[in-house]
């Protein structure tokens, strides 16, 4: 039995694929983050800024209300995607 850990790429990878992959409609992609104060909040991936938010905040990814990517419980569905379309499948 394999006692093996799941990787996960980090944030940035996520940010950097959704940034230059052009199949992906940026007004649905949102990312939910750690906020100091207030909790778990979201923006939209259009808005965010790199360093607006530190990485180490960033939980989760959506596309279109379907969770794509979640740092507690290692889901990634971005890495092997090809297209949106792949993520309907899930909803």
């Amino acid at each position: 039995m394999s006692t093996q850990k799941k990787t996960l790429r980090q944030s940035k990878d996520i940010i950097n694929r959704f940034k230059w992959d052009n199949s992906f409609e940026k007004e649905k992609l949102r990312l939910g983050y750690m906020d100091r104060f207030v909790g778990i909040m979201e923006c939209s991936l259009e808005t965010y800024e790199i360093g607006d938010i530190p990485e180490h905040r960033i939980y989760y990814f959506k596309y279109d209300d379907v969770l794509i990517w979640d740092r507690n419980t290692k889901i990634d569905l971005v890495t092997s995607a090809s297209s949106p379309d792949d993520f309907k499948s899930v909803a």
